[in-house]
């Protein structure tokens, strides 16, 4: 069965994308007229490390892990995704593999938007571009800190600094639950 979002929900989708948000609407309507849906079953790769990106996704309903894989089998989960959440942007800005695997765990629908779509707008659009560099600027600055993170704070402090962060008052909820 396929749970298409509408086309329509996805321009507000991309307005609240960061790397998207403040854009006009003729751009985001172009981002939006280049967009593929896909729907996921429970335990589907949505794509896999070392593969040729595709672009952009933004889950729109599921839960997704992203993961990496070593040569001997261990898998390192890098990131749990929510409805709402983008990934792979490295898929979108980058002309390298993709870094790491997505697997859906439960079933799930994805916006894509295709690097080739995405690229041809960056060069018709540069205030896109200045756009996208500058949120990109940012996430660099997200990744310092936690870089610093990582480096300055023992895995108890930074494990008790998240449980705080996620707290509703005295409980931690999963978002969607």
């Amino acid at each position: 069965m396929t749970t298409r979002a509408p086309s329509d929900r996805l321009l507000d989708q991309l307005r609240a994308i960061p790397f998207f948000a403040g854009l006009g609407e003729t751009i985001l309507h172009e981002l939006a007229q280049g967009a593929v849906w896909r729907d996921y079953e429970s335990g589907e790769v949505v794509f896999l490390e070392g593969d040729r990106p595709y672009g952009l996704y933004y889950l729109q309903h599921g839960w997704l892990k992203i993961s990496k894989t070593s040569p001997q089998g261990r898998e390192q989960i890098l990131q749990f995704l929510e409805p709402g959440a983008t990934f792979n942007a490295v898929g979108l800005f980058a002309n390298q593999p993709n870094p790491a695997t997505a697997i859906a765990l439960e079933p799930a629908g994805v916006w894509i938007l295709r690097r080739d779509a995405v690229m041809a707008l960056l060069r018709r659009r540069p205030e896109l571009a200045q756009h996208v560099v500058e949120r990109m600027a940012d996430r660099i600055l997200e990744l310092v800190d936690l870089v610093s993170d990582l480096s300055f704070r023992t895995v108890s402090q930074r494990l008790a600094r998240m449980l705080l962060a996620d707290a509703a008052g005295d409980t931690l909820h999963r978002p969607g639950w």
